[in-house]
C-alpha cells in the first residue's frame, strides 16, 4: 500500500540501523539499509537473530550475553523498552564494535506483543574517545595530588567538588569531594558568582589577589577557573 511504501522509505533512509523482528520467534522481518553498514552485514530475513551465532553481545565484565539478555528478547518476551544500552559485540564481518542499542516492543491493539524493533549506532568512536579523555583525567588526578598548589574539579551548575588535592584539602580543613561549593564554603561569596559565570559562558576567569573567605578568616588567591567540557564542546 501507499503507507506501508511511505513508511519503508522512512526507514531506509533512518540515519541509524533499524530492524523489525516477529514475536516471540525473533526471526527478522525487515532490516534497513543503515543496519547493514552498522553491522557489517545483515542476516537472512529468514533467520533469528538470536541463532545467528556471529551476532555476539558481552557484559562489561566480559561475559557473553545470553540470547534471553539481548535487548530485542527483553522487548519480544517481557515488553522491556531499552534505551541507549552500549554494548560490545562482534559483528557480521568478525570484527569489534561497541554498539548503542535501542528497543522497544510492538503490541496489537489487544496489547499482545507482536513484533519488536531494534535502532543500533556505532559508538566505538565516541567510546573510545571518552575513555582516551578518562584517562587523561586520571593521569592529571595523579599529577596533581601531591602539588603544593590548591586544585580542584569541580562537576555541574552546583559546582560539585568532584576531586580535590591535598592542598585543598589542607586548606578547608576537611575532603569537599561530593559536595557543592556553596555547602562546603558557604561563607566563600566572593567565588560563588564568579563560578557561576564561568559556567554560564565557558569563558576562563584568571584572578590575583583575590579575598576569599575560608571559616572566619579571610585569605588571599591567584586563582585560576577555566571550563571543563565534554565531548560535544
Amino acid at each position: 500500500t501507499k503507507n506501508s511504501a511511505f513508511l519503508q522509505t522512512v526507514l531506509e533512509q533512518m540515519p541509524v540501523g533499524a530492524f523489525f523482528a516477529e514475536a516471540p520467534s525473533g526471526r527478522i522481518l525487515f532490516t534497513n539499509r543503515k543496519f547493514k553498514e552498522v553491522w557489517r552485514s545483515s542476516p537472512p530475513d529468514s533467520q533469528s537473530i538470536d541463532e545467528y551465532r556471529e551476532y555476539t553481545g558481552y557484559h562489561k565484565d566480559g561475559r557473553p550475553y545470553a540470547p534471553h539478555d539481548w535487548p530485542l528478547a527483553r522487548s519480544l518476551t517481557k515488553g522491556e523498552v531499552v534505551v541507549g544500552e552500549d554494548t560490545d559485540v562482534v559483528l557480521f564481518d568478525g570484527t569489534k564494535a561497541v554498539i548503542r542499542l535501542n528497543a522497544a516492543p510492538i503490541r496489537s491493539p489487544d496489547g499482545d506483543i507482536i513484533a519488536g524493533v531494534v535502532l543500533s549506532e556505532d559508538v566505538t568512536d565516541e567510546v573510545e574517545a571518552h575513555l582516551a579523555i578518562e584517562n587523561e583525567r586520571e593521569n592529571f588526578r595523579n599529577l596533581f595530588k601531591q602539588t603544593p598548589e590548591m586544585v580542584c574539579i569541580l562537576k555541574g551548575p552546583e559546582h560539585v567538588f568532584e576531586f580535590v588535592n591535598e592542598a585543598h584539602v589542607k586548606a578547608l580543613g576537611f575532603d569537599a569531594t561530593g559536595k557543592s561549593v556553596r555547602e562546603a564554603q558557604p561563607e566563600s561569596v566572593e567565588v560563588h558568582g564568579i563560578l557561576d559565570d564561568v559556567y554560564r559562558t565557558g569563558k576562563t576567569a584568571e584572578l590575583h589577589e583575590i579575598p576569599v573567605t575560608l571559616t572566619d578568616r579571610v585569605r588571599y588567591f591567584n586563582l585560576t577557573y577555566s571550563a571543563r567540557r565534554d565531548l560535544k564542546g
